[in-house]
């Protein structure tokens, strides 16, 4: 915001955070992949039916699907941050592009006038 109910927009800048956004999805993706790989690869490390396990595994289960869940609204939010973030920057481009045209309309009306004729002094 530039003064009182006064917007400014820098397409550019907005663009450029989408770019980074993208690269906070990527970094979740690979954060839940690589989750799962340390899950599979220490499967098993507690037993498999002996009274530890029969202890320890809700417990760890608990924690494993805390953990998916977790990343799995991050990666929901950011997706939805990410989607709202394209139509902005499609309603600046169309805003400033109807913007154009009504100057450019008020220019050639401008114009016709600009002799002095029928225009108010």
């Amino acid at each position: 915001m530039s003064g009182y109910n006064n917007y400014e927009a820098r397409p550019a800048d907005v663009d450029r955070a989408i770019k980074g956004m993208d690269g906070i999805i990527a970094a979740i993706k690979e954060t839940m992949a690589e989750f799962q790989r340390a899950r599979q690869a220490h499967h098993g490390w507690n037993g498999h039916s002996d009274t530890f396990y029969r202890e320890t595994n809700p417990a760890y289960i608990q924690q494993n699907e805390g953990i998916d869940g977790v990343l799995e609204n991050l990666s929901i939010a950011q997706l939805g941050l990410n989607s709202a973030s394209r139509k902005s920057l499609r309603s600046i481009g169309l805003t400033q592009g109807a913007v154009k045209d009504e100057i450019n309309a008020a220019r050639l009306n401008g114009d016709r006038y600009g002799n002095g004729g029928h225009g108010k002094h």
